[in-house]
């Protein structure tokens, strides 16, 4: 989100400045614009007119959005930033969206959130000796005012209440609904995650997830071989997607989760562009690094933290999981006709694309999805062959081979 912005910027003359020039009103600005004109033509909306009163009852009307919402003055000179272009496949001149609620769960999975907070705390608190300069300061106070702090109620940053007091929470109910997955680690100050809530925890997501990129992975495996048998299983996987697709779009119908997606997303964006260069914060605590990993765990260092072990495979899987899935709910892979394009080579890169998640989920998880399938491929070819009034049958449980 915030990518797509800062390229705006860069496309743009006078060049020199970036979206953290922006203040937080600004910023708030661009959000209230792309909330405004989201994609609604998903996420079982029925219709012109539904999508229309969607998008009325849940974006401030233009009045209420902030000025710079199109137009950003910098240095006295005019700078147009849009919202029109799809964030990730153009819908029309008017509709946008957003990255996969995936995404903020990886990179919040790295720890980020937590080491940005403590960074800020130190900084406003007087705790750490150094003066940052001026750009430093002000990346300081937009990430604090936009992502820590508690919103206007009118914002469609605001998803905390009388009733939700911690946006953490919100987070972790939101993952839960999805994913059916939780935060493990503690906040920057020791405090422990909060805990999800919610009756309606999607946990039969990961299970199916990693049986889908089991059967994927062998469909790659045997399009590598050019002899042996085949015993890829187009109806396994496509069901698998099916089922995938079922709990993402039940999770989320009538846009339940839409705009939690949205803030989610655009909270990490942020962090996680900011990890991508050696910007002013970065240069100014000292925590230059050649990639986003090595940026973080220096920055981490300087507070007395330290980032999730497996942060390059979490940073891995934030740029390919979040458009798998949307893929998927696409309903697309529902198609058994269409599964191959997973496993084959093709123009698409989508089998590049499920091979980097294959990849980077086997080792951020310690669930080797690769090994699980070469030892269930060698137990088939051992078992001995059928013979007449003897029926053959596997071991009840094929064993799974250890990290």
């Amino acid at each position: 989100m915030f990518l797509q912005f800062q390229r705006q910027l860069e496309a743009a003359p006078p060049a020199g400045y970036d979206v953290f020039d922006l203040s937080a009103t600004e910023l708030v600005g661009l959000l209230e614009e792309a909330w405004a004109r989201r994609y609604l033509g998903a996420n079982a909306y029925f219709g012109a007119a539904e999508q229309h009163r969607a998008r009325l009852s849940s974006a401030n009307p233009l009045a209420m959005r902030a000025l710079f919402a199109g137009l950003v003055e910098i240095n006295g000179q005019n700078r147009m930033l849009s919202v029109n272009e799809s964030l990730h496949q153009r819908r029309s001149s008017e509709d946008i969206s957003w990255n996969h609620m995936i995404f903020a769960f990886c990179i919040e999975a790295t720890y980020a959130y937590e080491i940005f907070g403590k960074v800020i705390f130190e900084y406003t608190s007087g705790i750490r000796r150094e003066v940052p300069d001026a750009e430093a300061l002000r990346f300081l106070a937009t990430t604090e005012a936009l992502f820590y702090t508690q919103p206007l109620p009118y914002s469609v940053l605001s998803l905390t209440s009388e009733l939700r007091r911690e946006i953490r929470a919100v987070r972790a109910n939101d993952y839960a609904r999805m994913f059916g997955l939780p935060v493990n680690h503690p906040t920057w100050n020791g405090q422990s995650y909060p805990k999800a809530v919610t009756g309606a925890a999607n946990l039969d997501f990961v299970p199916t997830l990693e049986e889908f990129l089991r059967e994927v992975w062998r469909g790659i495996t045997n399009a590598n071989n050019q002899s042996g048998t085949n015993d890829t299983d187009d109806a396994a996987i496509a069901r698998l997607a099916r089922r995938l697709f079922d709990m993402l779009v039940t999770a989320r119908r009538y846009g339940t989760l839409d705009r939690h997606e949205f803030v989610h997303v655009a909270a990490f964006s942020w962090l996680y562009l900011a990890l991508l260069r050696d910007w002013p914060i970065i240069r100014q605590l000292k925590a230059e690094g050649s990639s986003p990993y090595e940026r973080l765990r220096s920055l981490a260092a300087r507070v007395g933290l330290a980032p999730h072990s497996r942060t390059e495979q979490f940073f891995a899987l934030a740029d390919s999981l979040p458009v798998l899935l949307r893929v998927i709910e696409t309903g697309r892979l529902n198609n058994i006709g269409l599964v191959p394009a997973l496993y084959r080579p093709g123009p698409n890169r989508l089998r590049e694309l499920v091979g980097s998640v294959i990849t980077n989920w086997s080792i951020a998880t310690g669930r080797d999805i690769k090994g699980e399938i070469t030892v269930a491929n060698r137990l088939r070819s051992e078992l001995p062959a059928a013979r007449p009034g003897i029926p053959s049958s596997p071991p009840a449980a094929l064993p799974v081979a250890r990290r």
